[in-house]
């Protein structure tokens, strides 16, 4: 019998594992107070089918040719960030709403606007990328259907 392997993300969604992400996130002072710096923990759950759909929406739009028509690292940044910032926040902040039919909310998108440093930044996509990584949705699809992929593309 053969011994099958199952991918290490299909098991993290299947038994629903979470990403705890925590954020400094700064709350704006009064003249008489002091500034405070509070730690908000965001508890990612696996994308819910709702969310991949918004979150590749949104990512569709983005330029893949941007690398080739600058030249250095930091002009396709600012070429990103400004044609792409907008998208980019909002597929975070649908991947941090709690309930997978709410949009995210505007104090939410402020404070991803304001307070998600690179570390975090870091994390949250490379746990929006693996969770919605579509293969083993197709996978399934093709599963279910019988589909022979050797009579759909012979050429492989």
């Amino acid at each position: 019998m053969d011994k099958q392997i199952i991918d290490l993300t299909e098991t993290d969604a299947l038994l629903e594992r979470s990403v705890t992400v925590t954020i400094d996130v700064d709350i704006p002072a009064k003249w008489y107070q002091r500034k405070r710096t509070v730690k908000k923990e965001f508890l990612v759950k696996p994308l819910r089918l709702a969310q991949q759909k918004r979150i590749s929406a949104a990512l569709a739009k983005v330029d893949v040719n941007v690398f080739n028509d600058e030249n250095t690292l930091l002009k396709v940044y600012d070429k990103m960030m400004t044609e792409h910032y907008e998208d980019l926040v909002y597929c975070i902040g649908v991947l941090l709403t709690e309930n997978a039919r709410n949009e995210p909310s505007d104090e939410l998108i402020d404070i991803i606007k304001t307070s998600v440093d690179n570390e975090a930044l870091n994390t949250l996509w490379a746990v929006m990328v693996k969770q919605i990584n579509p293969a083993p949705f197709l996978n399934g699809i093709i599963l279910m259907k019988g589909i022979d992929l050797q009579k759909m593309n012979p050429k492989t």
